[in-house]
């Protein structure tokens, strides 16, 4: 499962050291992030209720969800501690990257443009990017196509639709390059990722 965390280096690194037992806690208060983590659940579950629980696709956005809200913790206890000042305002929440996630959520199936989330977001498109880097150590873009992969999936799992009209669904109306870069984040390309789910019910 690590190896699905491997366009987020920060979230790796933290799942590995909990993993190997160099961290302290053995468990977090997520305080208000609580409400984030039972909705990213709750997700889930409904994801597992219609028979798709346990794809890697659903626990690797899952497993990244709650380490976001485990890290989005221990930032603020850190800012706690060193209130520190940011070039856009004092005191920033560490929460910006869940909001860049929801934004996401709602709008993965469009073209996307950094300054359309942005303006969503009421911040600058340079300040989103880093913001979201430094909290995540990924990029949106990173992020954006896990998420436009994960639903190819399910797409691919669910239906039979044409791979380019998922690709469409998704967001990535070029059907070459969905294909493209789908096998190279699922190693296979969408046909084959389709015979291969199939040929294993």
């Amino acid at each position: 499962m690590g190896d699905s965390l491997s366009g987020f280096p920060a979230r790796r690194g933290l799942l590995d050291s909990m993993c190997r037992g160099q961290r302290e806690e053995y468990a977090f208060d997520l305080g208000d992030r609580i409400g984030y983590a039972e909705e990213v659940c709750r997700i889930y579950g409904r994801a597992a209720a219609s028979g798709h629980g346990e794809s890697y696709e659903e626990a690797s956005l899952l497993l990244l969800q709650l380490l976001n809200a485990i890290v989005s913790v221990l930032g603020a206890r850190r800012e706690a501690g060193a209130a520190r000042t940011d070039a856009d305002g004092p005191q920033r929440p560490f929460r910006y990257a869940e909001s860049v996630m929801r934004w996401i959520e709602a709008h993965y199936a469009e073209e996307f443009r950094l300054d359309k989330l942005a303006d969503g977001l009421h911040l600058s498109k340079f300040y989103v990017s880093r913001i979201f880097r430094e909290e995540t150590g990924s990029s949106i873009t990173d992020y954006l196509t896990a998420r436009r992969i994960k639903q190819a999936c399910r797409l691919l799992q669910t239906t039979s639709l044409p791979v380019e009209r998922i690709g469409g669904e998704v967001g990535l109306p070029n059907p070459s390059y969905f294909v493209r870069l789908f096998k190279r984040h699922v190693g296979t390309t969408p046909l084959k990722y389709r015979y291969e789910v199939r040929a294993r019910l």
